[in-house]
């Protein structure tokens, strides 16, 4: 029998179901206000650039996140 709580593995496996940039819009309108899905876009992007050698300052300046952020973004890399 399935929980019937919420879980994490739910809304991953949601995730994977997207099949197109446009239906993962959707669906994150669904679940986010616009200044959480700028903070996760922000984030990730913070996220590729770190992965590429791109300085800290740089994604602090670009972005608006603090230092605190792009080092926690780095640890989970």
């Amino acid at each position: 029998m399935k929980s019937l709580k919420p879980t994490s593995d739910d809304l991953y496996e949601a995730f994977l179901t997207l099949r197109s940039p446009e239906e993962a819009e959707r669906f994150l309108a669904d679940l986010l206000t616009k200044e959480e899905l700028l903070e996760c876009t922000r984030r990730f992007w913070a996220a590729r650039k770190l992965d590429e050698g791109i300085s800290y300052q740089v994604i602090q300046d670009a972005t608006g996140l603090s230092s605190t952020t792009i080092a926690r973004i780095s640890r989970w890399l």
